[in-house]
């Protein structure tokens, strides 16, 4: 007769610590904020802040090109009587558990005023099983969790000259910002101090104390961008990054260059001097104009960074002496609005739409860049970033 085995349960007499916790519960509950079917099923208005709610209310309204038809978003519904098969017969019959959404949208047409709501299935969602599993086409399949990028700015400066660890000088500055949006493409911003030839490899570094943008593969002048997005005259610019004080000419330091804060007119009202650019007090004097508001700063060269934006300034006067000087001045010329405009659409042609890179009219280009970046309608940072 064989001996009978003696068999151990180790580790049965050590205490419980703690209850063991729900493990599929962040999967669950991450479902139940998407879909909030605790909301819609019992005719309650889900919270915007989640889930689908969140992405239609951040999707309408859709306006038509011309503007004269508009679609806005209503509400959504779950139709859970639509659900055909159970768990068990889509794995059987190779089925994806599912349920039909509709999202219910009004078509009004602005010159006649006339709207239209109706109800548009919006697809069928997969639904979470109790189990934290979806089943698809008969497959019971979960969902994993992956680190992407995380949402917010990242700021860096640095004197490394060919990108290189040891290729290094002092002369050479380079300052980066770069906006990871939520949703939308990056942007980025860069500075860069000092003239350096980079290898062989690399093209010549232009390093002009300018500050430029990056939405899409190419970088256009920062101040096109403030203006695209409502900044749009040398005097909001320059008040937007400095502070300004009354400077008496008379008494002023004669050999000290200062730097206009608003556009100076004389008694005739034509234009002598723009905002940001640098002003002598003996040359103002002699034109009959005793007081000016100037940037309040103690740096007198436009080549410190602490100036980056007045230099940015300055160079829209290349930009335009290069193409058509005579305009530089009229910032309200259509024109001036035309050539930086047409800069804008030449360095962002791979993440605009399709019309606006064929059609660029201005006020079409300008509209979208608002709605992408000041009203949520493609670029969005996330409520928690990082520095």
């Amino acid at each position: 007769m064989a001996k009978a085995i003696t068999r151990y349960d180790i580790g049965s007499e050590l205490p419980e610590v703690c209850e063991l916790p729900n493990l599929i519960g962040i999967q669950t509950e991450s479902f139940s904020k998407f879909l909030q079917l605790d909301k819609v099923l019992n005719g309650q208005a889900p919270d915007p802040a989640y889930g689908l709610e969140f992405i239609f209310q951040n999707t309408f309204p859709i306006i038509s090109q011309n503007g004269d038809m508009r679609v806005d978003y209503v509400g959504y519904t779950v139709d859970m009587k639509g659900i055909k098969l159970t768990e068990m017969e889509c794995k059987r019959k190779g089925k994806t558990y599912g349920v039909p959404v509709k999202a219910t949208v009004t078509l009004e047409t602005t010159k006649t005023g006339e709207i239209k709501e109706k109800d548009i299935f919006f697809g069928e969602f997969p639904l979470m099983t109790d189990r934290g599993t979806f089943i698809i086409n008969g497959a019971e399949r979960v969902i994993v969790s992956q680190i992407v990028r995380s949402p917010g700015i990242i700021f860096a400066a640095n004197n490394n000259v060919s990108g290189i660890s040891g290729s290094k000088d002092e002369s050479f500055l380079f300052y980066h910002g770069i906006f990871y949006p939520y949703s939308g493409t990056k942007l980025e911003f860069k500075l860069v101090k000092g003239n350096k030839q980079a290898p062989t490899s690399q093209s010549r570094v232009k390093a002009n104390n300018i500050i430029s943008v990056g939405f899409g593969k190419k970088f256009f002048l920062f101040t096109f961008f403030l203006r695209m997005l409502g900044v749009d005259t040398r005097d909001k610019i320059v008040s937007s990054f400095y502070d300004g004080r009354e400077l008496d000419l008379a008494s002023a330091d004669a050999g000290r260059v200062y730097f206009s804060y608003k556009d100076i007119y004389d008694e005739s009202g034509k234009l002598i001097t723009v905002a940001g650019a640098e002003i002598l007090p003996a040359e103002l004097l002699e034109q009959g104009i005793t007081t000016a508001m100037v940037v309040d700063t103690e740096v007198e060269s436009l080549e410190d960074p602490e100036l980056a934006v007045l230099k940015t300034l300055g160079q829209e006067k290349e930009f335009f002496d290069k193409r058509m000087a005579q305009y530089w001045r009229d910032e309200s010329s259509e024109e001036f609005q035309n050539e930086y405009i047409n800069s804008v659409v030449e360095a962002c042609k791979t993440v605009l739409p399709q019309n606006l890179k064929t059609f660029p009219a201005p006020d079409k280009i300008i509209n979208y860049f608002r709605d992408f970046f000041l009203n949520g309608r493609g670029f969005v940072l996330s409520e928690v970033g990082r520095h």
